[in-house]
């Protein structure tokens, strides 16, 4: 129907529709109805009249669609056909008449700032000059900087070195070094470097005599009854 009505003519329709959500029924709802005829390609649907049906059409609807309902309606609906044919074309005058007087650029405010952009094009022009950034540095930029002179000012100050919170100058990791390396050395030394292996091992003056096998390297805390002149 949408195909052969002809441009800006109206279609005046009246059809049963159900009025309950009913799966995969052969009778449309209003909504759905509407729906089709807008996608049909009318403008303008909307409903105009409802009404129950009378006995009559309940039995066509019946005969004709096998399908029987209580909450059965009749509806009409209407929907206009836009003024023009699907596909149809249309000349577009353009003004092609000179301009009088030329446009005149707005004045730019010298205190403005001055921009400078670089689009996609210019990247591919070869008449562009790019500078290579590495030409930027400096043989200067290149070096490394000394760590002494990355360090804050007040970090390690006073007669006890202690390195602020949350360091990045590297002096809590050169105190931890430190640290490590006085712990190492504050351990008693072993003269035969048989002390760890245990009591069958060790010397007459071991001080390590009467404790039990620790790994190489280990710390072990010797009592003073360990260490006191026997």
């Amino acid at each position: 129907m949408a195909r052969i009505l002809r441009p800006g003519g109206c279609l005046f329709l009246k059809e049963p529709v159900e009025t309950a959500v009913v799966n995969d029924s052969k009778v449309k709802t209003a909504s759905k109805l509407c729906s089709a005829l807008t996608l049909s390609g009318l403008v303008e649907v909307k409903e105009l009249h409802r009404e129950s049906l009378s006995p009559e059409e309940i039995q066509s609807v019946q005969e004709h669609l096998g399908y029987h309902s209580d909450s059965l309606v009749s509806v009409q609906i209407t929907g206009k056909k836009p003024n023009f044919e699907v596909g149809s074309s249309s000349q577009l005058k353009l003004s092609t008449a000179k301009k009088s007087s030329p446009s005149v650029k707005p004045a730019v405010d010298p205190a403005a700032a001055q921009l400078w952009t670089l689009s996609a094009s210019d990247m591919e022009d070869g008449s562009m000059d790019l500078i290579d950034s590495d030409e930027l540095l400096d043989p200067e930029d290149l070096k490394k900087p000394d760590p002494a002179s990355l360090r804050a000012p007040s970090c390690g100050e006073g007669k006890k070195r202690k390195a602020c919170k949350n360091c990045t100058c590297g002096l809590a990791e050169e105190l931890e070094k430190e640290n490590s390396r006085a712990q190492t050395s504050s351990q008693p030394k072993s003269a035969c470097g048989n002390c760890y292996l245990g009591d069958a091992f060790r010397c007459a003056s071991c001080p390590y005599l009467g404790m039990p096998a620790f790994k190489p390297g280990e710390q072990v805390l010797l009592s003073n009854s360990n260490l006191s002149d026997a």
